[in-house]
């Protein structure tokens, strides 16, 4: 890797390293997390796969708030494999924060 790269490489890991300071100042864990793109760079899920979160989420909730976490869960793990791989708690706290921050809540 050349000089630059390495330069650009070190000054994303302090960025990334500084936010996670910052969230967690305000609570953040991987069991309760503040910030969905932030447990999205901790758990390796890209933006692409955190768009398609998104957009699933306001979809089964735009449609139906009445489906079983068991049916949310496999429809967005279908969508996203890798989320399998979340604990359940993980996997909770995922939902939590993303439906907080990104579904469209109707009147």
């Amino acid at each position: 890797m050349d000089t630059i790269d390495e330069y650009v490489l070190d000054k994303l890991n302090l960025i990334e390293s500084s936010i996670s300071e910052l969230a967690e100042l305000h609570g953040h864990s991987t069991l309760k997390p503040v910030s969905a793109s932030l447990f999205c760079l901790e758990n390796g899920i890209t933006f692409d796969e955190r768009g398609k979160i998104i957009l699933l989420l306001n979809r089964l909730f735009s449609e139906d708030e009445n489906f079983s976490y068991l049916e949310l869960k496999r429809n967005l793990i279908r969508e996203v494999p890798k989320l399998a791989l979340l604990s359940e708690e993980v996997f909770e706290g995922m939902v939590t924060i993303f439906k907080k921050i990104y579904v469209i809540e109707e009147d």
